[in-house]
């Protein structure tokens, strides 16, 4: 797919344009008739076009295909943009012979357009094209007549006056002698003392063959057609072309297709947005029609900011204190094959992955480990996003360039990256060069869209800022951070990372592991000096032996020593993770007293103060908060779970409020999960008007009857078992 939105592109760089224009949609306007209809100008919420629908009998010199005089005609647009009924334009100009090709000025008050010099205003030569002009004077257009610098004796046609959007000079077509073909471009700029001295714009822009119907767009790109650019293809394509910064023209780019056809293709305009407008082809019929376009940019919306798998850490065991009395050396292994010494260490993984990252110590005196402790699970995830590379900050014209290359998409069907560079400019590439006329901060936008399955097709995003400096001696590229703090008992989230968060830990000294259990009268026990706890490890059916329980590491390094000298070659001190609510569970489980569980059933009845629209579940912004008070409770106690009741007052049929009730009871559950509570903590149930508090004989008590209740459910104690451990 090579996607390329050529009207509304800079001419940064060549390559942009020399592929296809898929992303375009073109079809007929409703405009068309039996008859031609071409050049079309926008004018006064709608569109000015020329048609010879009339019939008339005469025909112009230059009408190669012998089509009928034309006029000029108005169609209005709809709300959505699309053509009306057409209508004759002006009366006052419909004397003009074979009105055609036409531009409007600033304030759409003075038309430019071209018209036959016929035996009225020229006595030597009939039928020569001319560029007249008409003004709006009370919603009326004057008396044609000619522009100052169109002489009626001329020899030649000047004719396809294109206005500046600023109304300071006009580019039109002259055969006159001289040129570089048989009709060339010509320049005129407009002053204070009326229009100067026309220039041909060159050899660079015209050809051999003809140049016809320019268009200037609000940018002051000149869009023109020409048959003189291809050997041997005479049909007339749409080229295009802009002044570069020392006011040169850039060498002209012509439109792919579908906006350019095998057939005569010209009297392009666009719209304001670059993105829409219309343009004249015989495509399709024997006779010129106008076609409508528009580019269809895919839309990318909530696209987040680059990033990249975060695989260097800073990790550091923030709750160990190296004791230097005991001979004991701190080693990181890092799953990936690396070890480092010390507390505090500095890695980087060498990529996406996951890894079993342990904290060992050993006793340096018998080189034997001591303890393996901080276990830490890290998975270095990729980040599914298109990612851009290129620089954060340049200079104003600097040429730089940016890749999709680092992309990670993972099983994204990528069927092709589009770019937004936040200054108009947008295509569909995977790289590209560019530059940046005017300093600023540009937002760039990569997005993907993925091939379609059936009719669905997927799309992701991101972005990056780039600062655009008027001197900036040096590109500068981004730099991921080298270091990302990860602490093993720390509780930080950190992007992209799944990492097992360590709350408390206890350490013991593990002497011996069977597959089998042991007897304590078992002869192998009998230099153990303190009180055996044994521990069935269910992950590998082993049945793990130890004594002794301590806080802190070093405490356990006498207990250690001493089975060490008795001849235990498998002591280990080991530590046993335990998450503080798990902690809990074990040591009490989660009994309440009657007495607290109505204190705690009042307390969350204290925001149960919740509102809905009139007759409606929409719940009213006003309760959110106590909504959200209600979610950071389930979520700080999660064996909690909560019943949600509604009731109604008595207005409405029974059927209809118990309905309601059902729905804004449903409506409060839906929010609780939308904040990320689990939909099997809750229950809720609907009790319509059957439950009144009050009366229901004024508005009062009806107001109290509309109400919530909430209901603190709670779980039955659980055990502990040999699993826990």
């Amino acid at each position: 797919m090579k996607a390329h939105k050529l009207i509304l592109l800079a001419l940064a760089s060549a390559w942009m344009y020399s592929a296809c224009g898929q992303g375009y949609s073109v079809r007929p306007s409703s405009v068309n008739s039996i008859y031609s209809e071409y050049a079309p100008a926008y004018y006064d919420g709608g569109m000015v076009f020329c048609s010879d629908r009339k019939g008339e009998v005469l025909k112009t010199v230059i009408d190669s295909d012998e089509k009928y005089l034309s006029n000029l005609y108005f169609v209005p647009f709809d709300e959505s943009g699309e053509e009306g009924k057409p209508r004759l334009f002006a009366n006052e100009l419909a004397t003009a012979i074979n009105e055609g090709p036409l531009s409007f000025s600033p304030g759409a008050d003075t038309l430019y357009f071209t018209a036959n010099l016929d035996g009225r205003v020229s006595k030597k030569r009939k039928n020569h094209l001319g560029i007249w002009m008409s003004v709006l004077t009370d919603n009326e257009w004057s008396a044609p007549k000619l522009v100052e610098f169109c002489n009626a004796d001329n020899e030649f046609d000047m004719a396809h006056p294109a206005l500046s959007p600023d109304g300071q000079f006009m580019v039109y077509s002259s055969n006159e002698e001289g040129g570089e073909g048989k009709s060339d471009l010509y320049i005129i700029r407009h002053s204070a003392n009326g229009w100067g001295k026309s220039e041909n714009l060159g050899s660079l822009i015209n050809t051999q063959g003809n140049e016809l119907f320019p268009f200037i767009d609000l940018k002051n790109r000149l869009h023109y057609s020409s048959n003189g650019r291809q050997e041997g293809k005479w049909d007339l394509d749409i080229f295009f072309t802009e002044l570069d910064a020392q006011g040169k023209w850039r060498s002209p780019v012509k439109l792919a297709e579908p906006l350019n056809s095998d057939f005569d293709d010209f009297g392009i305009v666009v719209d304001h947005t670059g993105e829409r407008g219309f343009l004249s082809s015989n495509r399709e019929k024997d006779n010129d029609n106008i076609y409508k376009f528009a580019y269809e940019y895919p839309v990318f919306n909530n696209c987040e900011e680059i990033s990249k798998p975060a695989t260097c850490y800073l990790i550091e065991e923030e709750k160990i204190v190296k004791n230097d009395t005991l001979p004991l050396i701190y080693e990181w292994d890092f799953g990936d094959g690396t070890t480092a010494r010390g507390l505090s260490v500095e890695h980087c993984f060498p990529g996406v992955g996951e890894y079993d990252v342990a904290l060992n110590l050993f006793d340096t005196i018998t080189g034997m480990q001591y303890a393996r402790v901080s276990d830490i699970y890290v998975v270095v995830e990729p980040v599914l996003l298109p990612f851009i590379t290129g620089p954060d900050t340049i200079a104003v014209g600097e040429q730089f360039h940016l890749s999709s290359d680092e992309s990670t998409l993972g099983d994204f069907d990528l069927e092709q990256y589009y770019w937004d560079l936040g200054d108009g400019t947008r295509l569909a590439a995977n790289d590209l060069s560019h530059q940046f006329s005017e300093p600023g901060t540009y937002r760039v936008v990569l997005g993907a869209l993925s091939s379609p399955f059936g009719s669905v097709v997927s799309r992701t995003c991101a972005y990056k800022d780039i600062h655009v400096m008027v001197d900036a001696p040096d590109i500068v590229y981004s730099a991921i951070p080298d270091f990302i703090p990860l602490q093993a008992k720390s509780i930080k989230a950190l992007a992209h990372n799944n990492v097992a968060e360590l709350q408390k830990k206890k350490y013991y000294v593990e002497f011996k592991e069977s597959d089998e259990p042991l007897a304590l009268n078992n002869p192998f026990f009998e230099k153990v000096q303190y009180e055996i706890t044994e521990r069935f490890v269910s992950t590998d059916s082993t049945y793990r032996y130890s004594v002794g329980e301590a806080d802190e590491l070093s405490k356990l390094f006498g207990v250690y020593k001493e089975l060490l000298d008795s001849g235990y070659k498998e002591t280990l001190v080991r530590e046993e993770v335990v998450m503080i609510f798990d902690e809990e569970v074990v040591r009490r489980g989660l009994y309440y007293p009657d007495s607290v569980k109505a204190a705690m059933n009042k307390e969350i009845n204290r925001f149960a103060d919740i509102h809905f629209a009139n007759s409606s579940a929409d719940i009213e912004s006003k309760s959110f908060k106590n909504l959200n008070y209600i979610s950071s409770v389930l979520e700080a106690e999660p064996t909690l779970r909560l019943k949600i009741s509604a009731f109604t007052d008595n207005v409405g049929t029974e059927e209809f409020n118990l309905d309601l009730s059902r729905l804004r009871a449903l409506a409060v559950v839906e929010f609780l999960a939308d904040q990320g509570i689990e939909k099997d903590r809750l229950e809720w149930e609907g009790f319509g008007n059957s439950m009144p508090v009050a009366d229901n004989a004024d508005e009062a008590g009806r107001a109290l009857n509309r109400r919530v209740e909430f209901e603190l459910l709670f779980e039955e104690v659980r055990q502990s078992t040999a699993s826990n451990h």
